[in-house]
């Protein structure tokens, strides 16, 4: 079997859906007359190919461009937009997007070398156990499939405007000039792309996370991107806010489902040594389920507790999401289950 063939099937493995951030490119661009930024809810699931830092399913927010420029927004004509970002000698590494119009997948890549008018040379940078760059995993592409930005991504709701700010550069159409920043980020040269992010015309902290933007978006607050200058507004995208609430809380649920059967080994090999250990060592089985009922009765309690304060939330649209302020609750579940299983298995073997 060829590394091509190998490869075509490794990346299409189980992928059955579209990447939102290539969806929305697809389906959901619209013509504008000045360029806006839509932002709006959504997810990551297990058929879904990642595009974006983070892999793993999950809820997401999706952060996309409308430009004049991409005039009808037509594959073509968005891909001449960003193809004046890749001139022919454009420097080695520089981070391009590629997109298989067969496979309906993206993917990052960096420039490695223009090999022909139709051709390029990919790849995927290695690192060697020191963290050192050791060259590339290469490949070629079209260069019609090669993308020098993409008007989309799909970011977790954490995801800090320090770093959103080279996503937003990589989302313009047109270049982007580095500009000494105020509080770089670990890695980087004291440079940056010219971009910052506003709220009410005041410049937001660089810890100020994407979710934290669409809030204010949604509540009709101004928040805007400026590039070079030139302020971009954002807008919060109520047409497909619902569907991608749901689809986020869904995504949620896989993931504590999945989480919950990783645990089950653990919970019986963990379960069993509880009990070998209490015959060993001659603790009373009574003291370890008093223990382990007390605090299932207060886990039990801070779920209550929490469920009540999201009845009270009457905010709708971003407050509903849980994965953008509770993780911890479903820390606390995955708790409680623990301890109400090991209970149930306790009460079983009593009988």
């Amino acid at each position: 079997m060829s590394s091509t063939i190998f490869r075509r099937r490794l990346c299409t493995s189980g992928y059955t859906k579209l990447n939102p951030a290539l969806d929305h490119v697809l389906h959901r661009m619209r013509p504008s007359s000045a360029p806006l930024f839509r932002i709006y809810p959504s997810a990551l699931t297990d058929s879904m190919r990642p595009f974006g830092r983070v892999g793993a399913a999950g809820p997401r927010i999706l952060l996309a461009l409308d430009h004049p420029d991409f005039e009808r927004n037509m594959l073509s004509e968005i891909h001449g937009v960003y193809s004046r970002q890749l001139e022919p000698f454009d420097k080695t590494g520089r981070e391009v997007v590629v997109y298989d119009p067969k496979l309906q997948w993206l993917r990052k890549a960096e420039l490695v070398e223009h090999l022909f008018d139709d051709e390029i040379k990919l790849g995927t940078r290695l690192f060697d156990y020191l963290g050192y760059s050791a060259g590339y995993d290469d490949f070629t592409a079209r260069r019609s499939d090669v993308f020098g930005g993409w008007p989309a991504v799909c970011l977790v709701p954490t995801t800090p405007v320090r770093l959103l700010r080279y996503d937003a550069a990589f989302m313009w159409a047109g270049s982007v000039p580095s500009v000494p920043l105020r509080t770089p980020s670990n890695g980087h040269d004291g440079l940056g792309p010219d971009v910052r992010f506003e709220r009410n015309a005041q410049p937001v902290d660089d810890e100020t996370s994407l979710g934290q933007l669409g809030a204010w978006a949604e509540a009709g607050e101004r928040v805007e991107v400026v590039l070079c200058g030139q302020r971009v507004p954002v807008a919060f995208e109520a047409a497909y806010a619902q569907e991608g609430q749901e689809a986020a809380k869904r995504s949620l649920e896989g993931r504590t489902s999945k989480m919950l059967a990783q645990e089950a080994g653990t919970l019986l090999s963990g379960g069993l040594s509880l009990v070998v250990l209490a015959v060993g060592l001659a603790v009373p089985i009574g003291g370890v389920r008093f223990y382990l009922r007390s605090r299932l009765d207060s886990l039990e309690q801070e779920l209550r507790q929490e469920e009540q304060r999201q009845r009270e939330l009457q905010t709708a649209g971003w407050s509903s999401l849980p994965a953008l302020s509770d993780e911890d609750r479903e820390r606390k579940t995955l708790q409680y289950r623990k301890i109400k299983g090991k209970l149930d298995g306790s009460n079983r073997r009593r009988r």
